[in-house]
């Protein structure tokens, strides 16, 4: 039996830890649970859609104050089949406004989210695609 060098033992250790570190990662993930950035709307900020109810390919309009100025807020329109990211300034009376586009038909969510590091949602709407 030959004897391994210590740079093959050294290179074998290290590819047993890399492994057991990527078996750890899902486990590490799912306990975090949810799919990130939710939470409760614990604040006064307000969000109205204009239309509530918008045809397939239409745009819609959103407006709400009770938002922290100086700081960007960002927008969440969740569709039936994706999630789209959208910064939105906040004017000094810490109003936000946009529009958006819609595309396939379904019940959409639009949610303002704030904050540093950790996101935390401000307001939300739904909005209904036929």
């Amino acid at each position: 039996m030959s004897r391994k060098s210590p740079t093959v033992r050294l290179a074998q250790f290290f590819v047993v830890v890399f492994a057991l570190a990527l078996a750890l990662v899902p486990v590490a993930f799912a306990a975090k649970g949810g799919g990130g950035g939710g939470g409760s709307t614990t604040t006064s900020a307000t969000l109205t859609l204009t239309p509530t109810s918008v045809a397939s390919g239409s745009s819609f309009q959103g407006a709400g104050c009770g938002y922290t100025t100086g700081q960007q807020a960002n927008l969440v329109v969740t569709s039936p089949s994706a999630r789209m990211f959208y910064p939105v300034g906040v004017d000094s009376h810490g109003c936000v406004s946009f529009g958006a586009w819609t595309s396939e038909a379904g019940q959409y969510t639009v949610a303002i989210y704030q904050g540093g590091h950790k996101q935390t949602l401000m307001a939300s709407a739904p909005l209904t695609v036929f």
